[in-house]
């Protein structure tokens, strides 16, 4: 009976090691080691190596190029609960990528198990699928309540996706261009575009005291321990 269950004790071991060997032979070029390992790993039940050798099936890297065996194994990682895994196998579904057709109901199953890790992206895209209705009766306030959580994590689209709602006050979000401001100038300090060209438009819409407004709640926003993103941030 011990015996079997230092057999047992011993299998995550074994995957974690055989993973890691994965990533260093990646690093040192050797991809072809690299698959070996991971599918070693992942016959042994590391998801994260399945989720790696997705990868390298899907660039041809140390294996003959495959996107049937890539998703296959990228598959496989997701339904373990890897969240590189689900939140590749989302964007898959939700743009239509890889010879996959676009599907809306399989990109929020995705986005959704993503979200319940914690995870911005599939927050934001939750948001996105109740703000357009892909797939879903369009719901604002659904919509506002995930880019918010995203937008609270530092992703830059999220905030961007926030600010529009504060503009125009939907969602259930009330109508506060400080605030608008304030997400604006965070999702524009990560190089978030449509952020830059949100507060363009804005210009006319915001006021002098929106403006002193927005830059002292950034500025408050900043100094506590919830702001995530870059720490450079300019506030004038």
């Amino acid at each position: 009976m011990c015996g079997l269950c230092a057999c047992q004790a011993s299998a995550p071991a074994d995957a974690e090691a055989d993973f890691l060997s994965g990533k260093a032979s990646a690093a040192a070029g050797d991809y072809q080691k690299a698959a070996e390992d991971y599918r070693k790993a992942s016959e042994e039940g590391s998801v994260k190596a399945e989720n790696n050798l997705a990868i390298l099936y899907f660039q041809g890297m140390g294996v003959p190029k495959d996107a049937g065996e890539a998703l296959k194994s990228l598959r496989k990682s997701a339904e373990g609960g890897a969240l590189k895994a689900e939140v590749h196998l989302g964007e898959i579904y939700y743009f239509g990528e890889q010879g996959v057709s676009q599907d809306y109901a399989e990109a929020r199953k995705w986005a959704q198990k993503a979200a319940d890790q914690g995870s911005p992206w599939g927050e934001n895209t939750l948001g996105a699928i109740y703000e357009k209705g892909e797939g879903v009766p369009v719901d604002a306030n659904q919509a506002f309540k995930w880019y918010s959580l995203a937008a609270e994590k530092g992703d830059a689209k999220a905030q961007s996706n926030v600010a529009a709602f504060y503009l125009n006050g939907v969602g259930g979000a009330p109508k506060d261009p400080g605030k608008a401001y304030m997400w604006l100038k965070l999702s524009e300090s990560q190089g978030e575009v449509t952020a830059t060209n949100l507060l363009k438009e804005a210009d006319a819409i915001l006021s002098p005291e929106d403006v002193i407004r927005g830059k002292k709640l950034l500025t408050d926003y900043l100094s506590t321990p919830r702001a995530r993103g870059p720490a450079a941030v300019d506030t004038n």
